[in-house]
């Protein structure tokens, strides 16, 4: 969903859990993404992976998530961002 939008999309997840497959997702462009609710819409990694990887000069928002479970050695657990990060009304637990 992520990888296939243009940039300057603006994505909408559901009200569910997300499990990650075990590798971040890479964001390389301008885009939004929203939760329905932060309490329901949740992005699991399962320790597997960090969830966002975003790239300079991309410009990222974020609103109404919740991170968990989201591993790494360096730089993030949930989220690494060497662009422009917003995170708005979002939870994070447990990540590494």
């Amino acid at each position: 969903m992520i990888n296939e939008a243009e940039a300057g999309s603006v994505i909408h997840l559901e009200n569910k859990t997300y499990h990650g497959k075990g590798s971040v997702i890479k964001i390389d462009k301008d885009i939004d993404i929203y939760g329905a609710d932060s309490s329901g819409t949740i992005l699991d990694a399962k320790f597997q992976s960090k969830i966002f990887k975003i790239s300079k000069n991309s410009k990222v928002n974020i609103c109404a998530i919740t991170f968990v479970n989201g591993y790494a050695d360096n730089n993030g657990g949930a989220i690494e961002s060497n662009g422009i990060l917003t995170v708005k009304d979002s939870i994070f637990i447990n990540n590494h």
